[in-house]
């Protein structure tokens, strides 16, 4: 190459002998001379995702409040313009909904019927929002969801344009698991690119019951296939025997169980494990039970077929003392003032529930359900700590434990409290970011 062609951050392009302009490049002085382009970039992009977030944070609160007042019988509906008079009456906030534009306002008219209050398309849109949902779909719209725009919101707002920057070069190098989210689905794929786990596997699973594989999900999954675990638990299980026993408890809709079951041989050098998984939520281990047996089916090669079964129960208490090996548990961790608890229902004089209030405790349970998944209580350590007083009951000899931690939780308190028990303890691994409620690590507990 005789010369190179270099474009200024005034867009100008300038030529020169790649001899003499070759040596001189620094990385610093390429930072330095579009810094303030990034940082333009990130500043409107941090205030777009925070107006993006607080907007969806309110609105899943309007959709809360309206679902659950119709459940209770107000406002009373007669039809959808008197509705939203009730609704600005009731001052909820307006949020217009998306509409076809090749819908006119004739063909809104012509399906109004006058009581159908989930019609997809209403001529006053302030409170578009709130229609187009059936009440049995609208148990999607879940406090699990506000939960997360929320954390979402408190996550970015602390950080800087320079911490978005330096995240986004973590997340880019960090070797961990690549993710793609284009089209909907998504995709896992360790390192060695020895196994796969898609959304195929999940498409059973009902989200407004059943937590969704989230990023400490994929946390899980990058650790447990990681070079240094895998020598871990080869070391440990790969010679020994009776077969060992691995349980997760609260798997959800099963993606972490599934794939150690999957991949048995990879991950602990044989095929000869057994695998179960415990969960309050029936609804989880229906989707787990599922999940396992499509990701067994996908991955004969690798897979352990000895899977016993997703039971319903509170933590530990179906574990038989000292039967466990391996026990992976991603927690409930989210701080909340209280864990989540069930609310009571009622019945007509001739025992039956009517219409509205079926409905209406259809949606509660299922909101119920998700906030299990998340609600931690105090510090988000309520139900892990009831799971780490039991682990001494449960573990065998050469058992160990996953469990994964939020920054709220206090891990290095955690892990001090652990030791004083008189068992090993360190992080395995984390999700890596610098700032935020969520930054993720997984802690091992074992005896040597």
């Amino acid at each position: 190459m005789d010369s190179v062609v270099i474009i200024d951050s005034d867009s100008e392009f300038h030529t020169t002998k790649s001899e003499f302009i070759i040596p001189s490049i620094k990385f610093e002085d390429i930072v330095e001379e579009f810094r303030h382009f990034l940082m333009e970039i990130y500043t409107k992009r941090r205030a777009h995702w925070l107006s993006v977030f607080d907007s969806d944070y309110r609105k899943l609160k309007c959709q809360v409040r309206f679902i659950q007042e119709i459940m209770d019988g107000k406002p009373v509906v007669s039809c959808k313009k008197v509705l939203v008079g009730e609704l600005r009456r009731r001052k909820y906030e307006a949020f217009a909904k998306s509409v076809d534009a090749t819908k006119t306002k004739d063909e809104d008219e012509k399906h109004d019927t006058g009581d159908d209050i989930n019609a997809s398309n209403i001529n006053d849109n302030d409170h578009g929002c709130l229609f187009g949902r059936s009440i049995k779909s609208s148990s999607t719209v879940s406090k699990s969801k506000i939960a997360k725009r929320k954390a979402e919101h408190n996550e970015l707002e602390p950080l800087s344009e320079k911490d978005m920057w330096c995240k986004d070069l973590d997340d880019e190098y960090a070797p961990t698991a690549m993710r793609s989210h284009k089209g909907g689905l998504w995709l896992w794929l360790p390192l060695s690119n020895s196994a796969m786990f898609t959304k195929d596997h999940t498409s059973h699973v009902a989200y407004e019951r059943v937590y969704e594989p989230a990023e400490d999900s994929f946390l899980l999954l990058d650790i447990l296939s990681s070079a240094s675990e895998t020598a871990f638990l080869q070391s440990r299980f790969f010679t020994t025997s009776p077969d060992p026993l691995v349980i997760e408890i609260g798997p959800g809709s099963g993606v972490v169980i599934a794939f150690l079951a999957a991949h048995a041989s990879t991950i602990f050098g044989t095929r000869n494990i057994l695998t179960g998984a415990v969960d309050m939520n029936a609804h989880a281990c229906v989707a787990t039970t599922e999940t396992v047996r499509r990701a067994i089916s996908s991955n004969a090669a690798t897979a352990s077929a000895a899977f016993l079964g997703a039971v319903q129960g509170d933590l530990l208490a179906p574990l038989r003392d000292r039967s466990v090996d391996v026990l992976v548990f991603n927690p409930p961790y989210v701080p909340t003032a209280e864990l989540p608890s069930r609310g009571g229902s009622s019945r007509d004089g001739n025992g039956y529930k009517g219409e509205r209030e079926a409905a209406g405790n259809s949606f509660e349970e299922d909101s119920y359900l998700l906030a299990l998944s998340y609600a931690g209580g105090k510090d988000g350590m309520e139900t892990t700590d009831r799971l780490l007083d039991g682990l001494p009951r449960v573990l065998s000899d050469r058992g160990c434990a996953y469990v994964l931690l939020c920054a709220q939780n206090k891990p290095e308190e955690v892990k001090e409290r652990v030791r004083r028990g008189g068992w090993r303890v360190e992080t395995v691994g984390s999700s890596g970011k610098k700032a935020g409620w969520e930054k993720l690590q997984i802690i091992r507990i074992w005896r040597e």
